[in-house]
């Protein structure tokens, strides 16, 4: 699942790999990202939502269509974030 989030994020369109990027795996406020970005806030949080809405959709196809599989191991990763507990990173979700 590891792998398959971060391949997923990573072929992203370069704007919304950026955001997702800055705001997901950098911890980085969403007014913070789109000041280093160069975008308004809305600009942001509209990349934010396409970029959600597009891995979503590709982790269903992955998973067979069974959000399930991937949603609630996914929450449990960034579950351990929010604790500080397994660092996101760029490079593999807690891979380093």
């Amino acid at each position: 699942l590891l792998e398959q989030v971060t391949r997923a994020v990573l072929e992203l369109e370069a704007g919304q790999r950026d955001a997702v990027l800055l705001c997901f795996f950098e911890g980085r406020r969403q007014a913070e990202a789109a000041r280093e970005l160069g975008l308004s806030d809305d600009a942001l949080r509209y990349r934010l939502r396409r970029a959600l809405s597009a891995l979503r959709k590709r982790l269903d196809r992955t998973c067979g269509d069974r959000r399930e599989a991937w949603s609630s191991p996914l929450g449990a990763l960034v579950g351990l974030e929010l604790a500080g507990k397994a660092p996101l990173t760029a490079t593999g979700l807690g891979g380093g």
